[in-house]
């Protein structure tokens, strides 16, 4: 019976939120360690983030990271992407009761 070979074929991978935080990172002349101190982490959270392990990041090191690498948070959440469809969920926030607030008044 004849052999089949398969030939890999290099495909580009999305990039990832970790990938963009460590070439962004790289692009500043920033070590991990320099990157951690001015989100006020350790260097572990840094390199979990570059990484993907990490299941979130609080908020306030967020918004430090953000400002650090100069970048808004839809591009560093979704790259050059926009977010998916549905993300948002702007009918709850709608002014379902009448009272001039945003929500559904629960």
């Amino acid at each position: 019976m004849p052999s089949v070979q398969l030939a890999l074929i290099d495909m580009p991978k999305k990039e990832t939120m970790g990938m963009r935080i460590r070439r962004l990172r790289e692009a500043a002349n920033l070590t991990q360690d320099q990157l951690a101190k001015r989100c006020g982490v350790n260097k572990s959270a840094v390199s979990q983030w570059e990484m993907g392990t990490s299941e979130n990041i609080k908020l306030q090191p967020f918004l430090r990271l953000l400002r650090t690498l100069g970048v808004t948070h839809e591009y560093l959440l979704w790259g050059s992407e926009k977010a998916p469809a549905g993300f948002w969920l702007e009918e709850s926030w709608e002014d379902s009761d009448g009272d001039g607030l945003q929500g559904n008044g629960s």
